[in-house]
């Protein structure tokens, strides 16, 4: 493929494939090119290239090995549970990530809960960006209990466009309480409950209280 030898340079920084049909073939090319010394890469981004979970799978064994990508867009590629079980242990090996975006993929609460395990273990990664997922109360459940227990490192996080009752939203909102990291709020924005939650300064809140200051939507 026409980009394998540009990730093999030291001038490469960043490769951005968005809505090229990259597929689970060309993502393990780019996966074994990220596992070469050679290689300089920061920002990878393949959103919208069709790699599904094998592709993802590729991606994340690659970057449990590799020290030079801070910021990965893996979003809009189909990715299920599987995909995002992979991710969640590529995460609890990688130490370099700093930003992951994930929207409009299908992890649903499989993933999620992947997801808010290897959270617990991972000390780098500071932005997840995880709306439109098909994620409802248990995998929202879960990414609280690794917000208020044990990750202290993630400082912005999009759960929006989910389908998560009142309750969970209110467990969110009081697991970013207790994590005084979580500063950049939780965007709960576009759930089924839109109108009956917003987010005020870092939390979710009852829809009577005053708008969300704008700074604190991603």
């Amino acid at each position: 493929l026409a980009y394998e030898s540009a990730l093999t340079t030291t001038a490469l920084r960043s490769l951005d494939l968005e809505r090229h049909w990259v597929g689970a073939a060309g993502a393990g090319v780019i996966a074994d090119a990220l596992r070469g010394e050679a290689t300089q890469l920061s920002t990878l981004r393949l959103s919208a290239a069709h790699i599904g979970d094998g592709g993802a799978a590729a991606i994340s064994g690659a970057l449990k090995v590799n020290g030079t990508v801070t910021a990965l867009n893996l979003s809009s590629n189909g990715i299920g549970p599987a995909g995002g079980a992979a991710i969640a242990d590529m995460l609890r090996a990688n130490s370099t990530l700093v930003e992951l975006n994930l929207r409009w993929n299908q992890l649903g609460d499989g993933g999620a809960v992947s997801l808010a395990g290897a959270l617990g273990e991972n000390s780098r990664l500071t932005s997840l960006r995880l709306s439109w997922n098909k994620m409802s109360d248990g995998g929202a459940g879960a990414l609280g209990a690794a917000l208020s227990r044990t990750n202290r490192t993630l400082t912005a996080l999009d759960i929006s466009r989910k389908d998560v009752s009142p309750a969970a939203a209110a467990a969110l909102a009081k697991a970013v309480e207790a994590n005084a990291a979580l500063s950049a709020g939780l965007e709960l924005y576009g759930s089924r409950h839109r109108d009956e939650f917003v987010v005020v300064s870092g939390a979710a809140s009852p829809a009577s209280s005053a708008p969300a200051p704008a700074a604190a939507l991603q």
